[in-house]
Formats: C-alpha cells, sequence, structure tokens
C-alpha cells in the first residue's frame, strides 16, 4: 500500500500512475456491489473487442476491491493447459498462490493440492505407468478388450491403497475443487473476494463447464464474485445465472475521453489530438501507445497506428528494437539479446518494458496480442528480410537451449523435460516462420511421438501450427499441413477412425518420418483398419522404439537448476504486475525492518526503496493481546482502554460494517433521571459483546447508551474500537473524535485513533495523537514505543531511539523497546550498541519474539564482520520461522563472508523453495557461483534475478564478485 500522499505532487504522481478514462458507468455499477447487504451481482460480464480496455476495466475493479479491503486474484491464457484438465488444476493452483501471498492460504485446498503433487511423483517414479492423458496411442490402439482407462484405474487401485489419494490421480480437478470452494468460503464471510478470468475468449472453452459447476451449484458465498473478460457476450449455458449477473459490453472510447485521455498526458497540440483520436479509433489500447511518445507532431504523414506510433519516437533506432523483438512470442532479457543483438541490448530492453507495447505475465514478457499482431503485419511488409534474420536467430538461439538440456537423449526421453517442450516449442514456431523444410518435418515427426510418450506436447505442436498458419505472408504448404495436423489431432481425440486412417496414409507415403515415428503410424494404421472392418495391410517394418526409464514419466518440478526451466511457455505462475495485489498491513507495534547487511542484495537498503518483491514484513513484536473489556466508567481515566485494542481478528466485510452503521442515529433523550443509569446499562452490555468479538452487537448497545446519553465519551471509544475491529476505519476515527471533543483529555481515545492514522499511513497525524497522550500520561511506555514507530517511518532516527528510551525508563521489561531500539541503532550503523538491545530483548521473560531478535543481531554480527556468530544467530531464528526466506538468504550471506560458497548456494535455494519471488536471494546466489567462476549457473541465477528485477543488471555491472566470469558470453548477453 503506497504512503498516504502528503503534498500536491505526490497526488499527482499517484493518480497520473493510475490515468483511467471513461467506464464510469461499469465502475459505479461495481462500486454499489459494495453498499449492499447482499450483493446485487455476483458475475460481471465484460466483453468488448481486442484493444478495447477490457483487462484495464477488470484491473480497475480489482483496485476498487482492494479499496474495500477485498482480496483478488488473476488468471488468464497463461493458465491455459493442452486439456481442460490442466487449464483448471492450473487455474485453482494460481488462485490459490496469489491469496498465499498476502497471507490468505487456501486451506485445505493447499494442502491437498500438496498431496496430489507428491502421489504424481510417486506415479513418475515408475516404470511406464498407463498413464491415459500422457499415453493417447495407449489409449486409441488398446481395443475394446483392453480400454486404457481400465488399465489406468487398475493401475492406481493396486498402488494407492487410500481412496483419498486415488480420487485425487483419477479425478484431481473433481477432488480438489471441493476443498477450493471451502477455503474461499471459509475467507469470503470476513471480506468480499473477487477472481478475476482474462483472456475468456481462450480460456473459456477449458474453463466454462468447471466454473458453471461452481457457480450453478450454489455453494460459493455471495462475498465470492467472479469477472470474465472475453471478445463476446457469454453464451447461452450461462442463461440460469442471469438473475445475479452485470453484462458490460465496452464500446471504444468517445472522442471526448480520448482527448480528455491525451491532454492528461500532456500532449495539447490540437493537431496532434486530433491525430490521436483519428488512429486510435477510441481503442484505448492505442491510445496509450500513441500518447506514450512525445516527438512527433500532428500532420505526420503516416498510414497508419504503427507507422505513426513509430515515427513518432524520440529515438528513432528504437523502431527497430520494436520490431525485431515482435517476432518473439514471450520475451525475457535473454530472449531480447538473442532478437535485438547490438552493443546495448540490456538497455534497449528496459526501455521497451517500459512502453504499453508489453505486458508481464508469469515471469516473462509479451506484447498485447493486438499491437503484435499489427506490428507484425507493418514488418512483413516494410521489412521482411530483417523480420526473417530475427527468427532465424531466434530459432538458433531456442534449438541450441534445446539440446543443450537433453545432450544426446531420444526424442521420446525429451519429451519428459518441460524445459525442453519449451523451448523446442518456440524453435518450431521460428523456424516454421522461415518454411524451414527439415523444422516441418521435423514438427510432424515429433508431433507422432508424443502421442505415445507425452500427448499433450502433440496438442501444443497443433497450436503453434495454427498461429504460424495465421500469420501474413504464410506458405501454402505451412497452411496445408496445420490443416492436416489439426484436422488429425481431432481425429484422434475424437477416435474417428475414418480420419485417423487418412492421415495414416498420408504420413505412410513419405519416406522421411524416422522408425519411432513410423511405428506410431503403424498401430494407428492397424486399429483403424480393425474399428472400419477393413483387412490388415502390410505393416511397414521398423526397429523397436528406444527403451528409457524417463520415457512414461510425469515431470517433477525443478525447483533452481536453471531457473528459467519452466513446465511449458504457457506459464503456470501468475504475472508479475498482478503479484503485488495487496500489501500486507503491518501493526505499528511491530519493530521496523532493519537494513542489510551485503552490498550483494539491496532488500532492505530502506523501507522506502525495496520492492514487494524483495522485502518480507516481519512478524509483529508484541503479539497483541485479547482486548480488554471497554471501560464502563462514566469519567475516562488515562489507561481506560487498551491502546492495542484492536487486533489481527478475521476481518468483517464492508457489508457488515455498512450494517453497523445503521444503528448510529440518535433517538430523542430519555429524562436525566434515568439517562447515567441506562446508559451504563447499556454500555455494560456493549463490554460483553465486546469480549465475545460480537461487534455488530456491541455497537448496537453502544448506540443505544448514545440515545440515552450524547456526552458518553467512553461509549464513543469503545464503539470506535469496534469499528476498527471490523476495519470501518473511518467510522472509528470519528467515533474516537467525538470522545476527544467530550473529554479533551482522553488519553485512551488519543492513542486509539493514531493507531487508525498510523494503519492509513498518515504518520503526522498518529505523531500528533500519541504526544498528545503522552502530554496527558507521560509515564506511558507503550505510546512512547508506537511514537518511536512512527519516528521510525519518518526517518527520523535520532527521536525514535529517544522515544524507545524513554519507554523503556517507563517500563524496563519491555522487550518489544530493546528490540526496536536495536533496529533504529542498526539504521545508524552503532551495531554493537544494537547488540546489547537485542542481548537484553533476549533476556527478559516478557519477549515474544525471539526469532526476530536472533534474526537482526544476526544481522549485526555480519555487519561487523563476526559470520560464525551470526550463522549461530540465524539457526536459532531458523528454529521458530524455518521457512522464512530472507532469513536463509542472509545464512547463504554469512557463509559467503567465510568463503564456503556451496553452503551459501544450498542457504539461497532454500530461500527461493520457500518463497520463489524473493529475487535477492537470486541475486547473491549468482554472486555466490560467480565467485567459484562457474560461469553457467552464475549467468542463470542472474538472469532469474532480473526477470524478477531490472534493477539487478546495474548492480551486476558493478560488482567485482563478477570479475571472474564478466568477459564470458552468458554474463555479457546479460548486461
Amino acid at each position: 500500500m503506497a504512503l498516504e500522499a502528503q503534498t500536491w505532487g505526490d497526488l499527482l504522481r499517484q493518480r497520473s500512475s493510475h490515468l483511467f478514462v471513461g467506464r464510469e458507468q461499469e465502475q459505479e455499477t461495481f462500486r454499489l456491489n459494495f453498499i449492499y447487504a447482499v450483493p446485487k451481482f455476483l458475475l460481471f460480464a465484460i466483453h468488448g473487442e481486442p484493444g478495447v480496455g477490457k483487462s484495464a476495466l477488470m484491473a480497475r475493479f480489482r483496485r476498487i476491491t482492494q479499496e474495500h479491503d477485498g482480496l483478488t486474484a488473476w488468471v488468464n491464457s497463461t493458465q491455459l493447459g493442452p486439456t481442460p484438465r490442466e487449464t483448471q488444476l492450473r487455474t485453482m493452483r494460481a488462485i490459490a498462490r496469489q491469496f498465499a501471498r498476502v497471507d490468505t492460504p487456501l486451506l485445505p485446498f493447499e494442502d491437498g493440492y500438496a498431496e496430489y503433487e507428491t502421489a504424481l511423483e510417486s506415479v513418475a517414479a515408475d516404470a511406464a505407468p498407463p498413464i491415459p492423458h500422457l499415453n493417447l496411442l495407449h489409449t486409441l490402439t488398446s481395443g475394446a478388450d483392453a480400454p486404457a482407462d481400465a488399465a489406468w484405474r487398475t493401475y492406481v487401485a493396486e498402488k494407492f491403497s487410500n481412496p483419498n489419494l486415488r480420487a485425487l490421480i483419477e479425478t484431481p480437478v473433481q477432488a480438489l475443487s471441493r476443498p477450493f470452494v471451502e477455503a474461499l468460503n471459509f475467507r469470503a464471510p470476513t471480506r468480499p473476494l473477487l477472481l478475476c478470468f482474462d483472456d475468456w475468449e481462450q480460456t473459456g472453452a477449458h474453463l466454462s463447464d468447471w466454473l458453471l459447476e461452481l457457480l450453478a451449484g450454489g455453494k460459493l458465498h455471495v462475498n465470492v464474485w467472479i469477472a470474465l473478460a472475453g471478445e463476446t457476450p457469454l453464451e447461452a449455458i450461462w442463461e440460469p445465472l442471469r438473475p445475479v449477473v452485470a453484462p458490460m459490453p465496452l464500446a471504444p472510447l468517445t472522442e471526448e475521453e480520448t482527448r480528455r485521455y491525451a491532454r492528461a498526458k500532456s500532449i495539447t497540440e490540437a493537431s496532434r489530438l486530433s491525430d490521436i483520436w483519428t488512429f486510435s479509433k477510441g481503442l484505448p489500447i492505442w491510445l496509450q501507445v500513441l500518447t506514450s511518445v512525445q516527438r512527433g507532431h500532428g500532420g505526420d504523414l503516416a498510414l497508419g497506428p504503427v507507422e505513426r506510433y513509430l515515427k513518432w519516437m524520440d529515438v528513432p533506432h528504437r523502431s527497430e528494437i520494436v520490431l525485431r523483438c515482435a517476432a518473439a512470442r514471450w520475451l525475457d532479457a535473454e530472449i531480447a539479446a538473442a532478437a535485438i543483438q547490438s552493443e546495448d541490448e540490456a538497455e534497449h530492453f528496459e526501455w521497451l518494458c517500459s512502453t504499453p507495447l508489453l505486458e508481464r505475465r508469469n515471469g516473462h514478457w509479451q506484447y498485447h496480442p493486438l499491437l503484435r499482431e499489427k506490428i507484425l503485419s507493418f514488418a512483413h511488409q516494410q521489412f521482411a528480410e530483417e523480420l526473417r534474420a530475427t527468427h532465424r536467430r531466434l530459432y538458433d538461439f531456442y534449438r541450441r537451449r534445446a539440446e543443450a538440456e537433453v545432450s544426446g537423449a531420444s526424442v521420446a526421453h525429451a519429451l519428459h523435460n518441460p524445459a525442453w517442450r519449451a523451448d523446442k516449442l518456440e524453435a518450431l514456431y521460428h523456424g516454421l516462420m522461415l518454411d524451414d523444410e527439415a523444422v516441418i518435418e521435423e514438427g510432424g515427426e515429433i508431433f507422432l511421438i508424443a502421442l505415445e510418450s507425452y500427448a499433450p506436447f502433440a496438442g501444443a505442436i497443433v497450436a503453434t501450427w495454427q498461429e504460424v498458419a495465421d500469420s501474413p505472408m504464410t506458405p501454402s504448404r505451412i497452411i496445408e499441413w496445420e490443416r492436416t495436423l489439426a484436422t488429425s489431432w481431432g481425429a484422434l481425440r475424437g477416435e474417428n477412425w475414418e480420419e485417423i486412417l487418412a492421415f495414416c496414409n498420408i504420413v505412410r507415403q513419405r519416406n522421411d518420418v524416422g522408425p519411432e515415428a513410423m511405428d506410431v503410424v503403424a498401430q494407428l494404421h492397424a486399429r483403424a483398419e480393425r474399428e472400419l472392418g477393413l483387412e490388415l495391410a502390410p505393416r511397414p517394418t521398423s526397429t523397436p522404439p528406444e527403451t528409457d526409464v524417463g520415457r512414461d514419466g510425469i515431470p517433477t518440478r525443478r525447483i533452481a537448476n536453471p531457473p528459467y526451466a519452466e513446465e511449458t511457455k504457457v506459464l503456470e505462475e501468475p504475472p508479475q504486475e498482478q503479484e503485488k495485489e495487496a500489501e500486507e498491513e503491518a501493526d505499528v507495534d511491530r519493530a521496523v525492518e532493519p537494513d542489510g547487511i551485503s552490498k550483494e542484495t539491496e532488500e532492505a537498503a530502506s523501507p522506502s526503496e525495496a520492492t514487494d518483491e524483495e522485502t518480507e514484513i516481519e512478524p509483529e513484536l508484541e503479539a497483541p493481546t485479547p482486548p480488554t473489556p471497554p471501560s464502563s466508567e462514566s469519567e475516562p481515566p488515562a489507561e481506560e482502554v487498551e491502546e492495542e485494542a484492536v487486533e489481527d481478528t478475521p476481518e468483517a466485510t464492508e457489508s457488515e460494517v455498512e450494517a453497523a452503521e445503521e444503528t448510529d442515529e440518535v433517538s430523542p433523550e430519555a429524562s436525566t433521571s434515568e439517562k447515567t443509569e441506562d446508559a451504563e446499562v447499556y454500555r455494560e452490555r456493549g463490554n460483553a459483546h465486546f469480549m465475545k468479538r460480537a461487534y455488530k452487537q456491541a455497537i448496537e448497545a453502544y448506540s443505544r447508551a448514545l440515545e440515552v446519553n450524547p456526552q458518553d465519551a467512553v461509549a464513543y471509544n469503545n464503539r470506535g474500537l469496534c469499528y476498527a475491529q471490523l476495519k470501518g476505519f473511518d467510522r472509528a476515527i470519528e467515533n474516537y473524535t467525538r470522545a476527544i471533543e467530550i473529554h479533551p483529555r482522553y488519553a485512551s481515545a488519543y492513542k486509539n485513533r493514531a493507531w487508525i492514522y498510523a494503519r492509513q499511513r498518515n504518520y503526522t497525524q498518529a505523531q500528533a495523537d500519541y504526544s498528545r497522550a503522552l502530554e496527558i500520561n507521560p509515564q506511558d511506555a507503550k505510546a512512547y514505543n508506537d511514537r518511536g514507530n512512527i519516528h521510525i517511518q519518518l526517518e527520523a532516527y535520532d527521536q525514535a531511539i529517544d522515544d524507545y528510551t524513554e519507554a523503556i525508563r517507563c517500563n524496563a521489561q519491555y522487550a518489544v523497546a530493546h528490540l526496536n531500539r536495536g533496529q533504529a541503532l542498526m539504521h545508524q550503523s552503532a551495531y554493537e550498541k544494537a547488540i546489547a538491545d537485542f542481548d537484553q530483548a533476549l533476556a527478559l521473560p516478557q519477549n515474544k519474539a525471539d526469532a526476530v531478535a536472533y534474526h537482526f543481531r544476526g544481522r549485526a554480527y555480519a555487519q561487523l564482520g563476526q559470520p560464525e556468530q551470526a550463522l549461530a544467530d540465524y539457526e536459532q531464528a531458523l528454529e521458530e520461522r524455518p521457512t522464512y526466506a530472507p532469513i536463509h538468504n542472509d545464512y547463504g550471506l554469512a557463509y559467503v563472508q567465510l568463503e564456503q560458497y556451496d553452503a551459501a548456494l544450498a542457504a539461497y535455494q532454500m530461500a527461493i523453495e520457500h518463497n520463489p519471488q524473493f529475487a535477492p536471494a537470486y541475486y547473491n546466489a549468482a554472486c555466490a557461483a560467480a565467485l567459484t567462476q562457474d560461469a553457467k549457473a552464475a549467468c542463470d541465477w542472474l538472469k532469474r534475478a532480473i526477470d524478477e528485477h531490472p534493477k539487478y543488471r546495474s548492480m551486476a555491472r558493478k560488482d567485482s564478485d563478477f570479475d571472474a566470469i564478466r568477459a564470458r558470453p552468458c554474463f555479457q548477453a546479460l548486461l
């Protein structure tokens, strides 16, 4: 969550970064959903032509949901698998991962999926398991007397005695959908959940039946909302859900909206505004592209938006970068280097990532599909030879990388290597774009072998061929092959034996098909003739295929060697820009993150500089105590209510807050003689509800007390506590403020209001309220500690240390204050003094955060050049927090200080295993590998670090750890 704007400039920068024009009605419809006690709509169906802004509107919905303290998840075509089952599993997993990243894991789905992966690994370890969806040839040729599905069921029954495991393996989607829904329903009562499905025109064919079953079954909580974005309206099968569907057809923006957007981007020249309207045609994607360059002027002679954009660029030669990189289906630093091949390729790629041409998807960059289509069409017409040369470079790049992955292995064996599959598919794409005869023959042969070894890859080959066939200026023989393969693939999956026989006859007439592929054709041909009642033709002779342990297994996940070895280029990880869905909100009682300890990583240079991927929030250093009963006294003393009464309880939905607010109206006063007594009765009733966490009922009771006695400051304060528990922070502030107005020396109300201001990042107001509370009660240790935390946020470290010292003076047993002062001292590089505070914190019996104290003391020892002591402290910290990636990362840094690089690499890999998005561990691993002169491993790790955050490229240019490999080509390519 960004810091609250303090100046005009802050506010302008914040709002300009999220510039959004138009779609007011759609946004209003969505916002109203948060007002109703029962949501009016449960499904928002967005549709419109490519580039009209469907994804942007969905992103807007996500932002609105987060503003209402909701959770969101986003899936798109990157979850698209070769079969509906794979797509459905990837989709559930992607949603669960996104929720887990904001510390809201979908249990028990996560547990069920972990069991599923373990069971798959067990199956993969066996030799030749009869897996129907992997061995399509076995399914097709087994015959009615020995069906493949029966063989699979028998295998599973013999291997797994647990019926739950059998269900997971045989019907994973059905088995995992139930805990998936249960996990969503567990979260939904406390905050709204928005599940976004983008690229529905691609994913809908695989997800419609599954999603409809979840929704039409009526089991999902009403706070689970769905947003679908596709090119066409929902099909008739969605009609039963019509009462809860909000259709949202999107048209291009109006001329006024287009001009308003351009003017907001500082484009005011009348002729330029007119050109932007003419060439964008109101499509937001073109509007973003054309307004992203400032050099051009109206009236330029250009034929279309692509030419206009390229002509308006600030640096003319960048147009070549745009055209070359458009040849690639996916981009990262290494792929872009292969496409660009210039002296400044790294800088060019960084610039390209900053343009609206590219969007981040699952760890890779990708051109917006509409933009890529138009740019490639222009390149085919104007720069055909340069485009062909780029395809040749990319083909060679992927071919070499695929060969390196499975050097000397058979195709059947290589098919079970996910990195090989990904690279081979891209090599096939670029080779087909070159109309390379050898690639055409190889692609057809691998398609046939995959039917027996890894059938989903056969479908991926067909999809790739179709994409090439749809490209402009595609040769006729590519189109003919595409029709043949697409028809045969449909026939094979539908068991259309006439079409299968025709396909087999076409292949048998060729003399360039290898023995493994021809053996597949022979088996299919024989089965087709049996099914059609034909006399068996003589089978061509062939050598038996290679027998190989790896040819029939299910691939297991590769952790990090090398980092880019993913399942396929249709990656499973969610897009990076969508990984930052919600920032974990930390209580102001927690200690502040310390500085980092090594030049190898910048993840903790300062809290304001660190990014979401680099910094994980430390646990609260003082666990919230159960809220004490709110006071029932008529005169509020300074210690009336615990200032930390708002704790991390399950959060309420916005509708609960709204329902609670309805009780705030004050009725005519009761008689003076009854007022005090009745107010106390209602207040005591509210206190009882508060202790039971029945906050809505408590609000009602306090409101009744205020009807009787509108001057009851305690009732206002206590009602504010209830609103804070329900995340109704504005209402909480109103109640605390009213309590202060009635009783200006009400210290607890000041502290409670300060806590809310701090949570909202309004540090100036929080600081003022804590100061006022301390004027009233100068002996309040916790108020000093909390004000010290505010000073840390404002980087006023001297003042923070003074406040923590005062807190310790008031309460010598206050472990948290020692721990916080130690961290403040580390900001000033006073490491020995910091260690003394950490020692004191660990010695006090009230200390509730030993892991944090050991972790920070270890960092201080590391800064003092004492890695052995640092390692000992990290060991202690890991006993309590074994899965916390920053501790493992620091563990590795200490080993680097000892020049034990293998141990350091092992520690970094543990950090990555527990948090695959923790970028500093990738960079540090690259440094450690470089220090051992392992150039390939160092480049692999560095590539992943740069993919996570481009800053690591500039760090690597200056880092002496890479001196031993600086001249190596792989390192130079990354820079």
